[in-house]
C-alpha cells in the first residue's frame, strides 16, 4: 500500500496555492507520482522528498512574508503554509501509527518542520501585538495560532532530549552542559525556547485584555515566567559573550510582574 491519494493531493493542492504557477504543478506532479508508486515500509523515503520540496519552494514566500510584516493580503498565504505544515505534522501520523515522527521522517527534517511552523506564528503573532493590529483579530483565531506556536517550539524541544551520554560527554565543559541541560543544541533551539516563552506572553496578554478568556492568563504567565527565566539563565551564564542579549527576556519579566 502506498501513502493515500488523499494525502498527496492535499499536499499538492496546498503548495500550489502557496506557490502557483506551471513549474510548481510539475514539480508536484512529478513528486506524488513517484509517491504513489512506493508502499508504507519505504515511507521515510517519500516523506523526505515531500519535506525537502515543501521546504524548498516555501522559504522564500515565508521570508518575504515577515519582512513586509504580514500585510492584511498576505494572510490568506500564510493560513495556506501553516496548513502544509499541519499536514505533515497532523494527518501524517495515521499513515502509520506503529512509528513516531521523528522516525517517520527523520531526526533533522522532523525537527525543522516543526521550527518552520512554529516560528511562523511566533512571528505572526509578535508582529500583530507590535503593530497594535491584534484588538481587531479573531480573539479565538489568534489564541489558537499561540497556542499552536507553542505546541510546535515545545515539540521541537524535546525531539532530542539530552540523554545521560550528552550531559556525561559534556560535563568537562560547563557552558556546554548548561546548554544541554536545557535541550539547546543549536542557535535555533535556543530562538525556540525564546519563541515559546514569547508566545506564552502574548497568550498571557491576550487573555488578561479579554473578559472571557481571563481565567486563562495565569497559566500563560507561569509559563512565560518559567519559559523566560530559562532564557535568561541561558544567556548570562553562557550566551551573553557570544552578542546574545536578554535584555527583551528581563523587560517582559517585568510586565509579568516577576
Amino acid at each position: 500500500m502506498a501513502i493515500p491519494s488523499s494525502f498527496l493531493s492535499s499536499w499538492a493542492d496546498s503548495i500550489r496555492r502557496v506557490c502557483p504557477g506551471d513549474s510548481t504543478t510539475r514539480d508536484t506532479n512529478d513528486i506524488v507520482q513517484f509517491c504513489s508508486r512506493h508502499p508504507l515500509p519505504t515511507i521515510t523515503k517519500c516523506f523526505s522528498r515531500l519535506l525537502r520540496y515543501t521546504f524548498e519552494v516555501t522559504f522564500p514566500i515565508q521570508e518575504q512574508i515577515v519582512e513586509a510584516e504580514f500585510p492584511e493580503d498576505s494572510l490568506p498565504v500564510v493560513n495556506d503554509l501553516m496548513k502544509v505544515f499541519d499536514l505533515f505534522i497532523d494527518d501524517a501520523k495515521t499513515l502509520q501509527p506503529s512509528r513516531s515522527l521523528k522516525e517517520a521522517f527523520g531526526e533533522d527534517e522532523y525537527e525543522c518542520l516543526l521550527w518552520r511552523s512554529g516560528s511562523l506564528a511566533f512571528m505572526l503573532v509578535s508582529v500583530l501585538f507590535s503593530t497594535n493590529r491584534y484588538p481587531s483579530t479573531d480573539v479565538t483565531k489568534l489564541r489558537g495560532i499561540i497556542d499552536l506556536g507553542i505546541s510546535r517550539l515545545k515539540q521541537m524541544l524535546s525531539v532530542r532530549p539530552a540523554s545521560s551520554e550528552h550531559v556525561g560527554t559534556a560535563a568537562h565543559t560547563n557552558d556546554i552542559s548548561v546548554l544541554i541541560a536545557h535541550n539547546l543544541f543549536s542557535d535555533v533551539h535556543v530562538l525556540a525556547l525564546a519563541y515559546q516563552a514569547e508566545l506564552n506572553y502574548f497568550g498571557w496578554k491576550l487573555c488578561a485584555s479579554t473578559a472571557d478568556l481571563a481565567e486563562h492568563a495565569p497559566c500563560y504567565r507561569d509559563s512565560a515566567i518559567d519559559l523566560l527565566l530559562q532564557y535568561d539563565s541561558v544567556v548570562e551564564k553562557v550566551l551573553g559573550p557570544a552578542g546574545w542579549t536578554s535584555d527583551r527576556a528581563k523587560l517582559l519579566l517585568s510586565e509579568l510582574g516577576r
